[in-house]
This record gives C-alpha cells, sequence and structure tokens, in this order.
C-alpha cells in the first residue's frame, strides 16, 4: 500500500510527506505540552500560528497536485485517448486531495484539542 502511495503521489510525494510529518509532530507535541499544563499562562496559542497555516498549506498541495494531475491525463491526445492514462492521471488527483485533505483535518483537531485542554 506504500509503495503504491508513493507511486501514485509522483512529485508531490516529498513536499506532501514533510508537510504530514510536521503536522503530526507538533500536534502531539503540543498536545503532551498542553497535558502537562506548560501553556497555562499564554496569551496567543502557539499552535494556531503553526498548525493552522501548515493545514492550508496541505490542501493546497493536495489541490496542486490535482491540478498538475487532471492537466497530465487530460493533455495532449493527439494519438487517440489513452484509457490507461486518464486513469493513472484521476487516481494521483484524487490521492493527492485526499492526503492534503486528512492532513488538514489532523491540523484542525490538533489545535482544536489544544485549545480544549489549555481552555483559555
Amino acid at each position: 500500500m506504500v509503495a503504491q502511495l508513493i507511486d501514485t503521489l509522483g512529485i508531490f510525494l516529498y513536499p506532501q510527506l514533510a508537510v504530514s510529518v510536521a503536522v503530526v509532530g507538533l500536534c502531539l507535541t503540543y498536545l503532551l505540552a498542553a497535558v502537562r499544563g506548560e501553556f497555562r499562562n499564554l496569551d496567543t496559542p502557539p499552535w494556531r500560528r503553526q498548525l493552522e497555516p501548515l493545514g492550508g498549506i496541505a490542501v493546497s498541495l493536495g489541490l496542486l497536485g490535482s491540478v498538475w494531475a487532471f492537466t497530465t491525463a487530460f493533455g495532449g491526445f493527439m494519438g487517440g485517448i489513452d484509457i490507461d492514462r486518464i486513469v493513472a492521471g484521476l487516481g494521483t488527483a484524487y490521492t493527492t486531495t485526499g492526503v492534503g485533505l486528512v492532513t488538514a483535518i489532523i491540523a484542525g483537531l490538533g489545535s482544536y484539542a489544544c485549545d480544549l485542554l489549555v481552555r483559555h
């Protein structure tokens, strides 16, 4: 499954992987710090400055991957329609969008959980 995901994401693997790992790592770090009570006297929660923009970047990367995949799949039918190319392009488009959305959801849930734990 991981090998198939790597093949499907193509050039968007590394940026999406970097953002996804950063989001998961920050969520875990901030949640652990919130549980330990390290954010009680802060005016501005630091997780909002980092998790929310990273969630937006993840969605943007996913949508950019979709546009790239649609362009690749449907661009240039000089020799006729190639169904395999279209199916591969659609798979890449939906996978990049899905990875971006899942990462953004994790970022949003992590930020919300930290807000609940700290209760500003």
